[in-house]
């Protein structure tokens, strides 16, 4: 079954380190609802890189403003 990004609230920049080259890179922070958890609002976490397609999606839905201005 694949996952569905149902809700998105709270976006928000963060820095993090990428595991494979161990720099600093943007990701955006969020709360999701999915298909599969109903309700209950999960932290999700998505960059450009993402390698799950409800993540890559979320990644340029954000970007392009589909879920409101991401904070700070």
């Amino acid at each position: 079954m694949s996952i569905i990004i149902t809700a998105v609230r709270n976006p928000k920049w963060k820095k993090a380190m990428s595991p494979d080259t161990m720099e600093e890179v943007d990701i955006i922070k969020c709360e999701v609802q999915t298909n599969q958890f109903g309700d209950e609002w999960l932290p999700f976490g998505c960059t450009p890189y993402d390698t799950a397609e409800h993540g890559k999606k979320l990644w340029e839905d954000l970007n392009n403003g589909v879920h409101g201005e991401i904070g700070t």
